[in-house]
């Protein structure tokens, strides 16, 4: 386990780095849990962003800066991408690509918004870039402060 922990760290900040802030925390794993899911609904559409909370759900306390995440994509028309990030300015690289038919998942460490001026009042935004397709994310554990 302590593997794991120093290499989720390092890619926090890694991670933390690119975005000019590098806060060292700890790594607490917790059970999986679904905070946002549009496969019973309407498929993200492609270009817009969505916007969710958090923090106070799923076992994340108010004070996590980051969380680790399963994203899967399914039903999509075509091959896209798929980027998720802390609900401040969107960042370029996409966190997952996916085919264009099937499921694809991917594991990421997402920074959540912090601080205020510059978050939107929700902690992550998700975005299907280039094709709609269905996004489920699932929280696995976070990140706090040391």
């Amino acid at each position: 386990m302590k593997t794991l922990s120093v290499a989720l760290l390092l890619a926090l900040c890694v991670t933390a780095a690119v975005q000019a802030q590098v806060v060292p925390s700890s790594y607490t794993p917790i059970n999986p849990c679904t905070f946002f899911d549009s496969t019973s609904g309407s498929q993200l559409t492609a270009g817009t962003t969505y916007y969710d909370l958090i923090r106070g759900s799923c076992g994340v306390p108010t004070s996590a800066n980051a969380v680790a995440i399963i994203i899967t994509a399914s039903g999509a028309s075509s091959a896209g991408d798929i980027v998720v990030w802390d609900a401040g300015t969107e960042p370029s690289p996409a966190s997952m690509a996916f085919r264009g038919s099937g499921t694809d998942s991917s594991f990421l460490i997402a920074r959540l918004c912090y601080p205020e001026p510059e978050c939107t009042g929700e902690d992550i935004a998700v975005k299907a870039r280039t094709s709609s397709t269905h996004v489920k994310l699932v929280v696995v554990g976070y990140f706090e402060p040391i």
